[in-house]
């Protein structure tokens, strides 16, 4: 008790398990209920334990291994327990007997296979008991000196037998059998020669003046070594060579196998040892060649004389031997005696030049059976002695002469030393050295000398020299100038001596008179030469006299007559502009003709013609070149010539070339090539090209080119133009066009007042060339005449013929014609646009936003000077052909963020209003264990994972021509994809799967491999085989062989080929529209231009489609109608993502 309240300790209820919930009852004390759930009843012989009222029990667990030769039991604490036992049992094997278990295994004692017989191999097999193998074949020694048999007990038994053998030595003779051996008589080698050294050799035989080494291989290579040259070593001891259709030799041979391409680029040697050849030589050997013929795969022997430091070739490429395809050929080469040295090796060179190809009957080079014989082994008679001669008698044997040494100098004493030769000792004796301009002559070095004698006279009036034969010559000199004005003397200490006269004389010169000597010079007074007539040049030339040459008043301009009077050059018009304002003008006006033209071209459909009925600057017809037809040059490789007639050019500056130019090609500077020359003689020479044309501008229009003649002024030329196509793909546009060609002389351009018209025709007209409005009515004298109005006359300015509100003043200054209402032909008149609307009546569409003038004036009521009407963001062009919107709107503009996806957005461009795009769907691997794809479409896309070989070694992406794994390369930790280029390089193994069937060929079943088109060439010849066939091509996809019935080649149907029109790939299918079922037209691809097929057809643009590409990747596009322009192409990822379009056959995505 405590502050009178009763008190206890509480008691503890936990009774330590887990089944029971624990309580306590104030009235009753302690409760356990039991509880369920999982536990653990402490024995490892039970499982799944749980708590059953209270009570932890579990599942007994099985202790079964299956040995017959353990008793299964299980122990709480630590589980099964399978315990060994000494059970008989059966371990299945009639090798063994009275079986039983121990250590847990079955086994018996092992039964002893023992027939007694010397002549069998005795052995037991577990299934079938004792084998007793008949080994009597085994006792042929091979030798032709014994009988082979085999005796029960004894076993083998060869017995030796007389007769005739071959000890396959060179060097024995009349083999016989002894005792089981083969033994022959050794063979005399002596040629009676005492000037060779006489030996033999096992496999040659007599060797005589020379030493022999043959090698055959079959037992190594001794002192041989193979080297790369600058590729693949794979030269190898071998008796079979490798490759396709593999042969056998008779021998071991050394060789380089080559397998197509398998081996890659190999450039390398087999290079002998070193050799003894000092006096010459030859080397034979055994040659058998499968392989291309060069250029590839080309085979050489080469010899070095220092050892290997350099080399030269010895049997070339060329040469005839090598084309012995496919068998043995022997080779004799010789080695020039002045070549050989102590240090000659040889050398086998074999280089494929390139990584690629071959038929199956290629499979190397191999060489076999080498014999290197030196012609130096001859006695050696060399005594040492620099003093003698050394040679050889082939009777007597070595003589030795003594040599003469004599210089014929009388300054040397001539001798002889054995170690060096003759010796020249020079001595100082005295000599002559028979020259008479020396003298007191005596030996020096070896060289008789004397000093030099002195032959001056001292007089200066005579030239002194000495002649070695004669001695000293005084001869007496000449002073004679030459000149009448002087009196020429000599004075012996002096000298020569010119004194200075006053005599008549003559200059040579017509132009003075009265000539004499003064100072040394004859001259005279200077004569007139002056007419007086300024329109001369006045001179006197010294030989001729007075000359009074024209002045020369030609200004180089045709339009001029050019003349001198009083004393002044002239300068009149030239009237006669009939004559001079055009050298040469053809607008094709008359239509079927070839307008003198000459064509030439190699292809029936596409060529150049004169064509009525395309597109021209002046009707009716126009220079084309296509297919008048189809309205294309869609035929394939095609190109032409068109050359005019002949055209003479002023022979004056200023010529000039116009001419005007539609195109509708591919551009740049490789595909579908447009130029110009001009041609004088035979000789072209290039004076346009298309890219002229294309600094214009678009393509699809007329512009007029210009082009300068001067470089071929006062010449006849023609003008020639050359179309090629180059290939014979994307060639479906029109074509080209060339109308009103012009070739203008200078006067046609001369307009001094600027009025428009040239100054040659105001003569014609009686304007005033320097007066631009030469009737002042306010209009220029060019435009009246141009317009058939009176330029002489007033009134005109007021006039409007072409009753569009506009009149010819007003004309002249918007630049329109007043013979035409509408000279933009937008619907409004001239009139209309400068006074009511201010839009421009030269241009249709004022504001530039895709409508014209008149549609938004007459149709619609937006403003044509406005391109957003309404202000709501999008121009009136937009709202009306793409978004389907009304320009007089502003809130309907398909503006992103306004919560509607409006015809021209899409994902990229607008998710909020149109949601976020979808992921593509990433291409499968047929290799279930690669997991991850990593993209595309190049091979890096797997350098993500390099640096972790096991993320790359289960990833895999998207190649250029398929789906291919990714690889890791150890030596640089490099992940890398396994495209062709490196499956083909034998750097991986792609396991993604290769093409496995012809979808669109179903009768084609045999599958040749690739990507090379060369693959097909197996079935050259086979034409049932090869239109069986098809391969892989590199734009990955199955493509077929093609038969060529010409050639008898079977060769692969790639884009090169079927673009060509050579074939048709089989294998190909067409895909489908998936998103717009209604288009059923497929154009092909992988351009998209197939879609301009429908340019000016907006119904079969809806129904058509195309393959585009996309990040290297194909793409199904819709193709769409622009109806400003009248074109149709395609909606490719490029052209959707601008807005520009929608792709009905492909949702766009983004990539993975």
């Amino acid at each position: 008790c405590g502050g009178g309240t009763c008190n206890g300790t509480n008691i503890s209820c936990n009774d330590n398990n887990v089944c029971t919930a624990d309580s306590c009852n104030p009235a009753t004390g302690c409760v356990y209920t039991p509880a369920a759930g999982a536990c653990n009843d402490g024995s490892a012989c039970t499982n799944n334990d749980t708590c059953n009222n209270g009570t932890c029990t579990g599942s007994a667990i099985t202790c079964v291994d299956g040995n017959i030769c353990t008793d299964d039991g299980c122990n709480p604490a630590t589980g099964c327990i399978f315990t060994n036992n000494t059970a008989t049992c059966d371990d299945n094997s009639l090798c063994t007997t009275n079986d039983k278990c121990a250590g847990g295994s079955c086994g018996g004692t092992t039964v002893v296979c023992n027939d007694n017989d010397a002549c069998t191999a005795d052995s037991c097999n577990a299934g079938t008991g004792c084998v007793f193998t008949d080994v009597s074949a085994d006792c042929d020694d091979d030798n032709t000196c014994t009988t082979d048999s085999c005796d029960t007990f004894a076993g083998c038994i060869n017995t030796p037998i007389p007769g005739d053998c071959d000890d396959e030595n060179a060097c024995t003779e009349n083999d016989t059998c002894d005792n089981g051996l083969c033994v022959g008589s050794g063979v005399t080698c002596n040629d009676d020669n005492q000037c060779t050294v006489d030996s033999c050799h096992p496999l040659v035989g007599c060797v005589f003046g020379g030493t022999d080494f043959v090698e055959d291989f079959e037992t190594g290579a001794d002192g041989w070594t193979t080297t790369s040259v600058s590729g693949a070593n794979t030269w190898t001891l071998k008796n079979s060579s490798a490759g396709l259709t593999p042969a056998t030799f008779p021998s071991t041979a050394y060789g380089v196998t080559n397998n197509g391409d398998a081996a890659g680029n190999e450039h390398s040697a087999l290079v002998s040892p070193v050799f003894n050849l000092t006096g010459g030589g030859e080397l034979k050997f055994d040659s058998f060649v499968a392989n291309e013929n060069p250029p590839f795969d080309t085979e050489t022997v080469e010899v070095s004389y220092n050892g290997g430091t350099s080399w030269e070739v010895l049997v070339g490429a060329s040469d005839a031997g090598w084309l012995n395809q496919g068998t043995w050929t022997a080779f004799t080469v010789p080695v020039p005696s002045n070549k050989g040295t102590v240090n000659t090796r040889f050398r086998f060179v074999f280089n494929t030049v390139d990584a690629c190809c071959g038929d199956p009957t290629v499979i190397g080079w191999f060489v076999d059976n080498v014999q290197i014989k030196s012609f130096g082994g001859n006695l050696d008679c060399d005594d040492n002695n620099a003093c003698t001669t050394d040679s050889c008698d082939s009777e007597t044997g070595c003589t030795h002469v003594s040599i003469t040494c004599n210089d014929d100098n009388g300054c040397t004493n001539d001798s002889c030393a054995p170690a060096t030769g003759c010796v020249y000792t020079p001595n100082t004796a005295g000599c002559n050295d028979n020259n008479a301009c020396t003298g007191s002559d005596v030996c020096a070095n070896g060289t008789c000398k004397g000093t030099t004698i002195s032959c001056n006279d001292n007089d200066l009036c005579t030239e002194d020299s000495c002649d070695p034969s004669s001695g000293c010559t005084n001869t007496f000199i000449t002073c004679d100038d030459s000149n009448a004005c002087t009196d020429d003397g000599c004075d012996p200490i002096a000298g020569c001596l010119h004194a200075n006269n006053t005599s008549p004389c003559n200059d040579g010169s017509v132009c003075t008179t009265n000539d004499i000597c003064s100072a040394g010079t004859c001259g005279g007074t200077t004569i007139s030469c002056t007419d007086g007539d300024g329109c001369t040049i006045d001179s006197c030339d010294p030989v001729t006299g007075c000359h009074h040459v024209a002045v020369d008043c030609d200004d180089d301009n045709v339009c001029t007559l050019d003349s001198c009077a009083n004393g002044q050059c002239q300068y009149e018009p030239s009237f006669d502009p009939a004559d001079l304002a055009m050298a040469y003008n053809e607008n094709f006006g008359t239509g079927g003709s070839s307008a003198g033209f000459a064509f030439v071209g190699n292809n029936p459909g596409s060529k150049w013609q004169v064509f009525t009925g395309g597109k021209s600057v002046s009707a009716p017809a126009a220079l084309y070149y296509g297919n008048t037809t189809k309205l294309s040059f869609d035929d394939g490789p095609s190109q032409g010539t068109a050359m005019s007639p002949p055209i003479m050019l002023v022979d004056a500056i200023g010529n000039e070339l116009t001419f005007w130019l539609y195109m509708d090609t591919e551009s740049g500077n490789t595909w579908d090539m447009l130029t110009l020359e001009a041609i004088v003689g035979n000789t072209p020479t290039v004076i346009w090209t298309k890219a002229q044309y294309e600094a214009g501008g678009a393509y699809k229009v007329y512009r007029k080119q210009t082009v300068n003649l001067d470089a071929f002024q006062g010449q006849t030329i023609a003008l020639r133009f050359v179309f090629n196509t180059v290939d014979g793909v994307a060639n479906t546009g029109e074509g080209v066009y060339i109308d009103d060609i012009a070739v203008q002389v200078p006067c046609a351009a001369l307009d001094g007042d600027n009025d428009g018209l040239a100054d040659v025709w105001e003569t014609i007209y009686n304007t005033n060339p320097a007066l631009p409005d030469t009737d002042g009515d306010g209009l220029l004298d060019g435009f009246e005449v141009e317009f058939g109005f009176n330029p002489l006359a007033t009134g005109d300015q007021n006039g409007d013929p072409d009753n569009d509100g506009l009149n010819n003043l007003g004309e002249q200054t918007a630049k329109t014609n007043p013979q035409v209402n509408d000279s933009d032909n937008d619907g409004l008149l001239d009139g209309e646009e400068v006074l009511t609307y201010s839009t421009d009546p030269l241009l249709a569409d004022t504001d530039s936003d895709l409508l014209s003038d008149g549609i938004e004036v007459n149709d619609i009521s937006s403003d044509p000077t406005d391109p957003d009407t309404d202000a709501g963001g999008r121009t009136d062009g937009e709202e009306v052909l793409l978004d389907g919107t009304n320009p007089l709107n502003g809130a309907d503009d398909a503006i992103c963020g306004n919560n509607i996806c409006n015809l021209t957005e899409n994902c990229v461009l607008c998710p909020d209003d149109c949601g976020a795009c979808d992921e593509c769907d990433a291409p499968t691997c047929d290799d279930g264990s690669k997991t991850t794809y990593a993209g595309g479409p190049s091979t890096s896309a797997c350098s993500q994972h390099s640096g972790n070989e096991a993320a790359c070694e289960a990833a895999y992406h998207q190649g250029n021509k398929g789906v291919y794994t990714c690889f890791y390369d150890e030596v640089t930790d490099d992940c890398r994809g396994c495209g062709p280029y490196n499956a083909n390089a034998g750097n991986c193994i792609d396991s993604c799967g290769d093409v496995a069937e012809c979808p669109g060929d179903p009768t084609r079943t045999t599958y040749v491999g690739g990507p090379y088109g060369q693959v097909c060439q197996m079935f050259d010849g086979n034409q049932t085989g090869c239109e069986s066939a098809y391969h892989h091509g590199w734009e990955g996809k199955p493509t077929s062989c093609f038969f060529d019935a010409d050639t008898g080649a079977c060769r692969g149907c790639g884009a090169y080929n079927q673009g060509s029109g050579a074939c048709t790939n089989t294998c190909a299918v067409a895909p489908a529209c998936a998103g717009d079922a209604a288009r059923t037209d497929y154009l092909g691809g992988p351009s998209g231009s197939t879609c301009h097929t429908y340019d000016g057809d907006a119904v079969g643009c809806a129904m058509a489609y195309a393959t585009t590409t996309h990040n290297g990747l194909p793409q199904v596009s819709s193709c769409t109608y622009n109806t400003v322009t009248g074109t149709c192409s395609a909606c490719g990822y490029s052209a959707e993502l601008s807005g520009m379009c929608v792709n009905t056959c492909t949702p766009m995505c983004l990539l993975p």
